[in-house]
């Protein structure tokens, strides 16, 4: 058994197509993403046995800002976890640790649904598990059934969008891309912290668009963006990315809920509502859309701790599963990661004040 950070990606590409549940977050298409995007450097360590790849672990360090100060306190993140057995996983996560604990302050895994097997081997690694919600949506049902499973107020909602005029345009070229970039930005321009940068959607979408692993939406009124939300395609799996809107999407209630900011922990201020749910219209569209594509499960991407209200309220109204897949942390620097928890505690304050 061996253990090396590079191999051809035809061969990673043939290991996940062996693989059927391999997750999107571990895939050579993802890795080839986080290159190409200012702020992020993509690391990635795999098991040969015989020659033959048993296993891989792709992970993400993260730096949204050209700051000196700001690199210091960079992460890694692991985004659904390390693709092998027990064993493997273990191995690859102490190799990852290795790696990682010279350029970050703390790695961070990120499961979507609940992986005991995963959980095992992090703490196992020295890897602190933490209670952390997801919803999952089952597409199989069909459309109506999803209808049907919505709350009422989530039903009225999207009656109203349509009612409004609302125009759902696929997100397909330059233009559109830069679109999207904007309404992200823009929501977390009102939080207070770093966006990611325009070129992780410019690069989602030369990469992932052509093998159609990624879909872009924006809702538009009156000829104007005013919301926007992308997915990400495993097999069988819609996984919810990135959403945003402008001021005049705000005013429109384009993003009623908070917090919806994958991977970044962080909390939107509470917006002003108004007549137009575009976020809840959204959602329903890439619903229908999974549903038109036989995708099985839409992923909502995380719903926030235990007790905690904005984002998972506004994803448990589309009428999904909970799970808790938690999060695992393992810090490397403690000293940093506490003055960078705080500084985090400290905004969320300003930002709920």
């Amino acid at each position: 058994m061996a253990i090396v950070t590079e191999v051809s990606p035809s061969a990673w590409g043939d290991f996940c197509h062996s693989h059927p549940n391999t997750p999107i977050f571990q895939t050579p298409e993802m890795y080839a993403v986080y290159e190409k995007t200012t702020g992020l450097a993509p690391d990635a360590v795999f098991e040969l046995t015989d020659g033959e790849m048993t296993g891989c672990l792709l992970s993400v360090r993260q730096v949204w800002a050209a700051n000196r100060v700001v690199s210091l306190f960079a992460r890694s993140l692991i985004l659904s976890g390390p693709i092998g057995d027990g064993a493997t996983q273990r191995t690859l996560l102490r190799h990852h640790q290795l790696r990682a604990n010279h350029a970050s302050i703390f790695s961070e895994i990120r499961p979507f649904i609940p992986d005991e097997a995963l959980k095992a081997a992090a703490v196992s690694c020295g890897f602190r598990w933490e209670p952390h919600l997801n919803y999952l949506v089952d597409l199989l049902q069909g459309e109506q059934v999803l209808w049907n499973s919505m709350s009422k107020s989530r039903r009225k909602n999207i009656r109203s969008a349509e009612r409004a005029g609302l125009h759902l345009r696929f997100v397909d070229g330059n233009e559109s891309v830069l679109r999207l970039s904007e309404l992200v930005q823009s929501t977390y321009a009102r939080a207070g912290i770093p966006p990611p940068d325009q070129t992780l959607f410019q690069a989602a979408h030369e990469v992932l668009g052509a093998c159609g692993r990624w879909i872009a939406v924006l809702a538009e009124h009156e000829g104007r963006p005013v919301a926007g939300r992308a997915v990400l395609v495993s097999d069988g799996f819609m996984h919810d990315w990135y959403a945003g809107s402008t001021d005049h999407g705000r005013e429109l209630h384009a993003d009623e809920w908070r917090g919806h900011l994958r991977g970044h922990a962080a909390a939107l201020p509470r917006p002003v509502m108004g007549p137009i749910p575009a976020a809840e219209w959204l959602v329903w569209e890439l619903l229908k859309q999974g549903v038109a594509d036989s995708v099985r499960t839409f992923d909502f991407g995380g719903a926030g701790s235990v007790g905690e209200y904005g984002p998972g309220e506004f994803k448990r109204r589309f009428g999904g599963r909970s799970v808790s897949p938690g999060r695992m942390i393992v810090v490397y620097r403690p000293i940093e990661y506490l003055i960078a928890r705080t500084t985090w505690k400290a905004l969320n304050r300003v930002r709920r004040g």
